[in-house]
């Protein structure tokens, strides 16, 4: 059926039962208190299997929240890790630096990592 949906009250649906002389049958339709209805068991357990899965992905979604989080905290960690290492590296070169200028001409002097090469000879065959 196309168009519009029609939202209405468990009690004026049986008002209007009572109304039409369609009353006297009770298959379907709301309680005498108007506080339930019945409803075809297929469409229940349609709600119920769609409640589930709202439930386990809002707890799926909770769980990503958490991880992303924790990789967020990992993240500002190691990004303080590196400033860290970085100082501690310029140091490294400038306390380098300063004793190179001190004891040997500039012209003279080898970068570092000048000093850790090594040439690979090839084997012979």
């Amino acid at each position: 059926m196309e168009g519009g949906r029609w939202m209405v009250t468990p009690a004026s649906v049986a008002a209007r039962k009572r109304r039409t002389g369609r009353g006297a049958q009770r298959v379907t339709g709301p309680t005498p208190d108007g506080n339930a209805m019945l409803v075809p068991r297929d469409a229940w357990d349609r709600l119920l299997a769609q409640l589930g899965h709202l439930h386990e992905a809002g707890q799926q979604l909770a769980e990503a929240r958490e991880r992303a989080a924790k990789a967020e905290t990992e993240a500002s960690f190691l990004r303080e890790r590196l400033a860290e290492l970085r100082q501690e590296r310029d140091g490294l070169q400038q306390r380098l630096d300063d004793a190179g200028t001190g004891t040997a001409a500039s012209s003279e002097r080898r970068s570092f990592r000048d000093l850790f090469r090594f040439r690979v000879r090839p084997r012979p065959s």
